[in-house]
């Protein structure tokens, strides 16, 4: 059965950030559409880790760890596949929506926004 996508809100209701809206960020908005399980399981780890004491954390570790997780969780062939492209993207969607996080991670201006 295929997932109907939405152009303007992810599957938790969250709306598509204003700052996605270039080719990753389409592929992006995709693949977060469809694997919503991926943004919660980033939200798990970090709120672990600041639980622990941790104030400032990398999204790049936690999708390391991400990709370890899949691997135990998901039939061989079957987990999503994780693009180091997404990282950012992700760090931000979890600053916008989850207020405990919001100051977790670093959050540079992306190549399409020095461009712009």
């Amino acid at each position: 059965m295929q997932l109907a996508l939405s152009l303007t809100s992810d599957p938790a209701g969250r709306p598509r950030p204003a700052w996605a809206s270039d080719g990753i960020a389409d592929r992006w908005w995709t693949f977060h559409c469809e694997h919503p399980d991926v943004y919660d399981w980033l939200c798990r780890f970090a709120r672990q880790l600041v639980a622990r004491g941790h104030a400032h954390l990398g999204m790049k570790m936690l999708w390391e760890r991400l990709r370890y997780e899949t691997l135990i969780a998901y039939e061989p062939g079957k987990r999503p596949r994780l693009n180091n492209d997404f990282t950012a993207l992700y760090a931000r969607l979890v600053a916008d929506h989850e207020p405990d996080l919001a100051d977790v991670f670093e959050r540079r201006s992306r190549t399409v926004e020095r461009a712009a």
